[in-house]
């Protein structure tokens, strides 16, 4: 099992997420609350990914012990990796009533905004609320002067949708694109 760190908003965060929390994003007619993970999210963070990789999974031939194993090990690592090498982000569930829709996470530092991970679970999407969160994010860089960057797959959906939204593509780095946003490039 991983060891879990729980992660508070730094300085350069402290803006961004507060912001977030009183952004007035709203799911269904309830707000959406951006809530710091704990070590009893693990579960859930762990379905949030496992959502993913579903599609992937069905082609496998696996059984369902495969799967789990798999996915397992998979979150595992992730959850690791991004604890030791953005050991200063945020990361936060996604929650409306009494809801989990999904997870975002980011890392701010002075002239730039990582956005790490933003998944939403499958009954959530396609609803446009990662566009409101995503809107929200971009605003905020333009107002703040800071550029966002992120990587994606090569075949994630959601890799158009970052080019749609102003990102430019900035380097093929194998599986994964890098992006970034600039502010009054748009």
């Amino acid at each position: 099992m991983v060891s879990y760190r729980q992660f508070s908003i730094n300085e350069h965060m402290h803006d961004f997420a507060a912001g977030l929390s009183n952004s007035g994003i709203e799911f269904f007619d309830e707000s959406v609350a951006f809530c710091t993970i704990t070590k009893a999210d693990l579960p859930i963070l762990k379905q949030i990914y496992a959502s993913t990789r579903e599609a992937e999974l069905s082609m496998t031939g696996w059984t369902d012990e495969q799967k789990q194993q798999f996915i397992d090990h998979q979150f595992n690592a992730q959850h690791q990796h991004y604890q030791q090498h953005y050991a200063d982000a945020d990361f936060m569930l996604l929650k409306a009533g009494k809801n989990v829709l999904g997870r975002l996470y980011l890392q701010c530092k002075k002239k730039q905004l990582c956005l790490i991970d933003i998944t939403l679970l499958p009954a959530f999407r396609q609803q446009k609320l990662g566009q409101q969160i995503l809107t929200w994010i971009l605003n905020y860089a333009q107002k703040t002067a800071i550029t966002v960057t992120l990587h994606v797959e090569n075949h994630n959906p959601a890799y158009q949708w970052y080019l749609n939204n102003g990102f430019i593509n900035y380097e093929d780095r194998g599986v994964y694109q890098y992006l970034e946003w600039h502010p009054n490039a748009t």
